[in-house]
């Protein structure tokens, strides 16, 4: 026991028993109690609303009051100070009364001693601490929960409310109001402070699954899902997030990427007329030769038939007849092959990059395709691309998706790297790597990237040539062509006045399986 004196308070009608319960404390060795006595209820309440005791020792007995009702009274009021219930009768009932009202112990007073009143009353202080200790806690506790902006709520093997932070009593509320209004005529909703009763009527609609979380819309503009876990223990916590700018963050985002979708369509579209009016000039001139050799051969056919019907023919007109059709013929040939030719590969373009489905195709022959239909977008006759393809690389994927990559990249070469009247060379390698990976490697002599500008080319539409008609799209497409429909990796390097390489790396086989792989097209911007 320390030596600093505890002051206890003493509320007993009979001063008898008064002087009895003094002897008591005087025989405890130490001298280390002072008692103040009081004989009624009022005089008792005062003192301890007063002075702060270390102790009060209540009789069950006072007057016509009960001690247990002072103890009742005493807790309603916020007082701290520890009771003990004194009594000289022996009833069950008596100590669990006093018990239930907060007393932290029960003595009789025929069993009174020294000993056991000190052990008493260092057991009463002890609880009295560890009670304000929990108290201190709790309410730490609760006001950290309620300045969070998660609303949280613990509900018992029952579904009864044990407890609630202010977040989710406000959240409750205003669920019952919506309820209210929906369900209401008169304007008046019902429940809308019952946030227990509101509570358990959100559970009923969830039933017993807790994976999925409820979501309530409590206005037109605001949007809360509850989500239910339960405990090992029994009863459930229930956890109500406000996830109402995480939903205009979604409906955004959905916005913009429709609107990508819609840009990537023009950008291809647009594509697609350049190279539709490339193809036309470029089949323009064998139609043209055929033509002119097919009216010539119709000529020299209706000369040499009126001199066959006058009897004129000669061996000589017939001979030089037969010289010219062939000559014709020959010429007709190759240029209707050309176009054939032409017709062909745009053809095999245009299917594979309007339906993307997943074939197997040999990676050189498909890009000799593409680039014959990518000729007349070159600047001057003089320009060329060059080409090295390992053979016999079988890729198993989405031709349609590397046929646009590839034609981004020369789009954007094209556009970027050269002023209209330069003479440009492109180069583009192909190889199987050891991990079974295609390497495809596509440089350009251009002017090259400036420092400042390579680490953004990739950024959604960021462009150089605003004012000049670019969508900055081009590259941004062609890099998340790379990353989500090959799976791969494309990377740039550049250096000023020494043009610029682009190394596209993806698997020879697509993992994904021809349905999960369908690629989605997501836009992005053209340096």
């Amino acid at each position: 026991m320390s030596n600093a004196t505890n002051r206890v308070l003493l509320i007993d009608d009979d001063e008898d028993d008064y002087l009895l319960t003094q002897t008591v404390f005087d025989d405890i060795p130490g001298g280390a109690y002072e008692v103040v006595w009081c004989q009624n209820f009022e005089s008792g309440l005062e003192k301890l609303e007063q002075i702060n005791f270390d102790v009060c020792l209540v009789d069950y007995r006072i007057g016509a009051n009960s001690g247990v009702d002072l103890i009742k009274v005493a807790n309603a009021n916020g007082l701290q100070t520890p009771m003990i219930l004194l009594t000289g009768l022996i009833e069950r009932e008596i100590e669990f009364a006093a018990t239930e009202v907060g007393a932290v112990d029960y003595l009789e007073k025929h069993a009174l001693t020294p000993v056991l009143l000190d052990r008493a009353i260092r057991f009463a202080q002890a609880q009295a601490e560890a009670r304000r200790s929990l108290a201190q806690q709790t309410n730490l506790l609760q006001a950290t929960l309620d300045h969070t902006g998660t609303g949280i709520a613990a509900l018992d093997s029952g579904d009864r409310l044990i407890a609630c932070n202010t977040r989710f009593e406000n959240i409750m509320i205003d669920a019952g109001a919506a309820a209210g209004e929906a369900n209401c005529s008169d304007g008046n909703p019902a429940g809308e402070s019952n946030v227990e009763e509101t509570l358990r009527a959100m559970l009923d609609r969830r039933g017993d699954s807790v994976e999925d979380p409820l979501e309530l819309s409590l206005s037109e503009d605001r949007t809360v899902q509850l989500r239910i876990n339960g405990m090992p223990e029994g009863g459930r916590v229930v956890v109500a997030i406000d996830v109402t700018e995480h939903k205009k963050v979604e409906r955004a985002y959905e916005i913009l990427r429709e609107t990508q979708e819609r840009l990537v369509q023009s950008e291809k579209l647009a594509a697609l007329g350049e190279l539709v009016a490339g193809i036309a000039h470029e089949i323009n001139t064998p139609v043209g030769v055929t033509l002119t050799g097919a009216t010539q051969l119709q000529m020299e056919t209706a000369r040499v038939r009126q001199l066959y019907d006058t009897e004129e023919l000669s061996a000589e007109d017939l001979e030089d007849f037969m010289d010219v059709t062939i000559e014709t013929t020959d010429l007709m040939t190759v240029n209707c092959c050309r176009a054939a030719e032409l017709i062909q590969s745009f053809k095999q373009m245009a299917v594979d990059q309007t339906g993307g489905e997943r074939r197997t195709f040999d990676l050189a022959g498909y890009i000799d395709d593409l680039l014959v239909s990518l000729q007349p977008l070159l600047r001057t006759p003089q320009s060329q691309i060059l080409v090295d393809f390992q053979p016999d690389i079988l890729v198993d994927g989405y031709p349609g998706v590397l046929s646009q990559l590839l034609t981004n990249l020369i789009t954007n070469s094209l556009t970027h790297a050269y002023d209209d009247a330069d003479r440009g060379t492109i180069n583009i390698a192909a190889r199987l790597l050891d991990t079974d990976e295609v390497e495809i490697r596509f440089a350009d002599d251009g002017k090259g990237i400036p420092p400042e500008n390579v680490d953004r080319i990739f950024d959604p539409f960021f462009t150089t040539r605003r004012s000049s008609g670019g969508s900055g799209l081009g590259l941004s497409i062609a890099y998340n062509l790379a990353s989500q429909a090959l799976q791969g990796t494309l990377t740039c390097n550049s250096e000023l006045g020494r043009g610029t390489a682009f190394v596209l790396r993806f698997p020879r086989k697509h993992p994904l399986s021809a349905d999960e792989g369908r690629p989605r097209r997501t836009a992005g911007g053209q340096a």
